[in-house]
């Protein structure tokens, strides 16, 4: 949703428009994601308009589905949607991420799993095996 550039914000009040935080934007803002707006003469404070809003939700909603500031300024490098192949490219990057990431969870928890039960089988009074597993044998810190 494009909103019209004649709503005007403080820096405050677009932050919690968009559920974020003020460090937030200044944040994107040094690392090039969000335009900073020029001061208006004899105003002590920058004004942003609903093009900021909508630049910042973009750039909430493309994280929340996983996409890295990275990938994120590509993605804005193609806001006009005409680069299908370059957007499909990226988005089925991601996809592999997320898909790669689903098999460590699964192997993770898998693991969990197996210490979890090595636990529950051993008898009461011995300590349980699963912290131990976690620390380093001698030779494999250094």
């Amino acid at each position: 949703m494009v909103r019209s550039q004649q709503a005007s914000y403080t820096l405050s009040q677009l932050a919690r428009a968009a559920h974020v935080g003020v460090e937030t934007v200044r944040y994107y803002q040094r690392i090039g994601l969000m335009p900073v707006p020029d001061a208006a003469p004899g105003k002590a404070h920058r004004r942003y308009d609903g093009c900021h809003l909508d630049r910042l939700i973009f750039i909430r909603s493309a994280q929340s589905a996983g996409f890295a500031l990275k990938d994120i300024v590509q993605l804005l490098g193609y806001e006009r949607g005409n680069d299908r192949a370059a957007i499909q490219a990226l988005v089925a990057q991601r996809l592999a991420a997320l898909k790669a990431e689903e098999e460590r969870l699964r192997e993770a928890q898998a693991g969990l799993r197996g210490l979890l039960a090595m636990c529950e089988r051993t008898p009461v009074g011995e300590a349980c095996p699963i912290v131990g597993s976690f620390h380093l044998s001698p030779h494999e810190g250094s």
